[in-house]
């Protein structure tokens, strides 16, 4: 399914702020098997909001809007859309009981402009927020099948992520998800990938796509439940050819996301780092919160080659040069397990290769 991702807003657009919803979004359809060929951002001006809906509807199937849907004049996005898909707006008495009460438990005072929080083109779907009063909703329809086909939410990022947890789940109801096969192959050059993996794939009649981040290809294949039985086969097939020729990560992930889920289960994380030049803390913080930031203690040090990851006084990851050898020793559940790296590879010429591919290798 191909998406695009539309956000609206002057500070965006001027790059005052960070567009951390575009890619928050874009990560949320990887889960879902959606692959995002769009990114554009508008300035709050009804001429571009409409010109970029105009081209997200003939390019995309599903298309996301985020932000313009506050109680100022600038909030453009409802009115943009009904007037787009020719709908009048109607005023959803209970979503204004909710904006209300929300208002008033913050103990200020409710505004002619919030009125416009409650008004949704004629037959949208809304889709509540859980910790603000700008809902979000569906409107429009997918060409082939009974499913709205735009996505309206707030701006502010965990408002945003409130109201993609109501659309997923609404998603997943009708049944209208696909699915995504990734495969992580280590050690490899993409052009040497991809000329085995694409005969397969054109064989069955799939879709392929790759993600190279040396030391690691990544390897997707778009599939969906009707053909899912002759997708068996090619998953096989390319799992063989893979595997002969390069080491597969046991991962389907990048291996970061594990220290994500620590540090969002509430574990207290220390990472000592002098492999990836702080490479490791900006991936982190693509991932969590401010708050959740402070969670981890993250210190850079000078010494070679040396990196260890601490959660709950126990040794998560630690590396370490040892002559033209990379030691790696790991600790779950009390047992160490050691592993050797050869640093001489090709692909392993930089410190962050090294670091990656150790990771890949937990």
């Amino acid at each position: 399914m191909r998406v695009g991702i539309l956000t609206t807003g002057d500070e965006v657009a001027a790059g005052q702020i960070l567009n951390k919803n575009s890619y928050t979004l874009a990560r949320f359809c990887e889960e879902l098997s959606f692959e995002v060929i769009w990114h554009m951002t508008v300035l709050d001006d009804e001429k571009q909001i409409k010109l970029a809906l105009q081209i997200l509807d003939k390019e995309c199937d599903l298309v996301f809007i985020t932000g313009g849907l506050g109680p100022t004049v600038d909030d453009l996005t409802r009115f943009c859309l009904a007037k787009y898909l020719e709908k009048d707006l109607e005023l959803n008495e209970d979503v204004l009981l909710d904006v209300k009460a929300k208002i008033e438990s913050k103990k200020l005072s409710f505004k002619e402009g919030h009125k416009n929080q409650a008004l949704f083109p004629l037959g949208a779907t809304p889709v509540a927020n859980k910790v603000g009063t700008a809902w979000g909703f569906g409107c429009g329809k997918m060409s082939d099948r009974d499913f709205p086909k735009f996505w309206a939410f707030p701006g502010p990022p965990a408002e945003m992520a409130t109201c993609w947890d109501v659309f997923k789940n609404e998603l997943s109801f009708k049944g209208q998800a696909d699915k995504l096969f990734k495969i992580r192959c280590l050690l490899a050059a993409e052009s040497d990938v991809a000329e085995l993996v694409e005969p397969i794939v054109t064989k069955f009649g799939f879709k392929v796509g790759y993600r190279a981040s040396p030391p690691v290809i990544e390897v997707k294949v778009w599939y969906s439940d009707h053909n899912s039985n002759s997708f068996k086969e090619c998953e096989e097939e390319i799992r063989q050819i893979l595997s002969n020729n390069w080491e597969i990560s046991r991962h389907t992930e990048e291996p970061i996301f594990e220290i994500v889920d620590m540090v969002k289960e509430n574990q207290k994380v220390s990472i000592s780092d002098s492999v990836s030049d702080g490479m490791f803390l900006n991936k982190l913080s693509e991932q969590l919160s401010h708050r959740e930031l402070l969670k981890v203690k993250y210190e850079l040090n000078s010494e070679n080659l040396d990196f260890s990851i601490t959660s709950k006084n126990e040794v998560f990851i630690s590396l370490k040069k040892v002559g033209e050898q990379l030691v790696v020793l790991k600790t779950e559940s009390g047992n160490k397990s050691k592993l050797k790296l050869d640093l001489n590879h090709r692909l392993l010429k930089s410190p962050k290769r090294v670091f990656l591919y150790a990771l890949e290798k937990m």
